[in-house]
């Protein structure tokens, strides 16, 4: 596989993580601004109905970025190994080639999305309980 072919993949991958994050972001975002506006008075259903599709939503999610997060290091490693063979002549391209690693960005993706998912099931319970 050439340079180029390596690293199209790999910016592939990176887009495709970028994308997670968006959608993460921005579908809580909606979510609580809904909540906080409308959402205030829930039946015990509606509650246990939200929470079951909310769950499901973010372990969803959480399983495909920790995938995407997969193949984008073994895309990086695959390259670092076939460093000599691209005859890369920049000294700076290859040390930041050498420095790149997304590889705790599984554990960020492991500690947010558990934190949201806490914040958001924290909303809709203590919202039918009347604690907020």
């Amino acid at each position: 596989m050439t340079f180029k072919d390596q690293s199209e993949i790999i910016l592939t991958l990176i887009n495709k993580v970028d994308n997670f994050w968006n959608l993460f972001f921005i579908s809580n975002l909606a979510i609580i601004t809904w909540f906080l506006t409308k959402g205030n008075n829930l039946s015990l259903l509606h509650t246990i109905i939200a929470t079951v599709i909310y769950s499901f939503y973010t372990y969803h999610n959480t399983i495909s970025q920790l995938r995407a997060y997969s193949f984008l290091n073994l895309n990086i490693n695959e390259m670092k190994l076939n460093m000599e063979s691209y005859n890369l002549k920049s000294h700076d391209l290859i040390d930041n080639l050498n420095k790149l690693s997304y590889r705790y960005r599984t554990l960020l993706v492991t500690i947010v999305y558990g934190l949201m998912l806490s914040l958001v099931l924290g909303l809709f319970w203590t919202q039918h309980y009347n604690l907020i």
